[in-house]
């Protein structure tokens, strides 16, 4: 799959957590926890 496709998954995931977020900047996505704090995932276009 390609990686929009992985990416929708991703966050879709995360949203039925209900417990993060996630917003994307550029090729990278990011993740935010509970406490608001913004992690990179680590995820990039190749």
């Amino acid at each position: 799959m390609n990686f929009p496709d992985f990416r929708t998954a991703f966050a879709n995931t995360i949203a039925a957590e209900g417990q993060r977020s996630f917003f994307s900047s550029g090729n990278r996505l990011y993740i935010r926890d509970k406490e608001n704090h913004a992690m990179a995932a680590g995820f990039s276009k190749a």
